[in-house]
C-alpha cells in the first residue's frame, strides 16, 4: 500500500490563499448576520414588552410640533410630512452650499492667479512642462508635471491682492 502524494507544486487547500480568503469571507458574512440577528431580536423583544407596535403606521399620526424653516408645516400635519419637510430643507441647504462653496473655490483660484501672474503664464507652462517631462516619469519620481507649474502656497500667500 502506498500513500498518495501531491505534486510538489500542489498546495494543500488549508494554505491555498484563494481558499483561504473565500473562506474568511463567509466567517465574516455569518458573522455580521449572526451580530444583526441578536440586535433585531433584542429590538422586537423590547418594543413587545413595552406594548408599542411595530411598522409605519405612525407616519399617518398627527406630529403635534411646529417645523418654522422651509415649507408650511403646521403642528397638526403628519409624520409623513414632516419628513418631507426636513428632506426638502436639506436639499435646500445642500444645493446652496454646493453652489456658494463652488464660487468661493473659483474666486479664490482667480485671485490666487491674478495675484502670482500664473494667469498669463500658466498654460504655456505647463504643455511645456508635459512635453518635457512624461507623464510615466511622474508617477514613479512622485512628482506631477502639473504641480510644476503652481504657485506655492508662500507665494500666493504673500501676494498683496490676497492681503485683506
Amino acid at each position: 500500500m502506498s500513500a498518495r502524494t501531491l505534486p510538489r507544486d500542489a498546495t494543500p487547500f488549508y494554505r491555498d490563499t484563494r481558499i483561504l480568503a473565500i473562506i474568511a469571507q463567509i466567517i465574516f458574512v455569518v458573522a455580521i448576520v449572526l451580530v444583526l440577528g441578536f440586535f433585531i431580536r433584542n429590538m422586537i423583544l423590547g418594543l413587545r414588552a413595552s406594548n408599542i407596535p411595530i411598522g409605519w403606521g405612525f407616519l399617518q399620526q398627527e406630529a403635534g410640533f411646529a417645523i418654522s424653516e422651509g415649507p408650511t408645516f403646521a403642528p397638526s400635519d403628519t409624520y409623513l410630512q414632516a419628513y418631507l419637510v426636513g428632506v426638502a430643507n436639506t436639499l435646500r441647504i445642500a444645493v446652496s452650499g454646493i453652489i456658494l462653496t463652488t464660487l468661493l473655490g473659483l474666486l479664490w483660484g482667480w485671485l490666487a492667479f491674478q495675484a502670482t501672474g500664473y494667469s498669463v503664464r500658466w498654460p504655456a507652462d505647463t504643455l511645456t512642462s508635459s512635453a518635457t517631462h512624461p507623464c510615466w516619469c511622474s508617477s514613479s519620481s512622485g512628482t506631477s508635471p502639473l504641480s510644476s507649474s503652481f504657485p506655492t502656497s508662500k507665494k500666493v500667500l504673500r501676494s498683496p491682492a490676497l492681503a485683506i
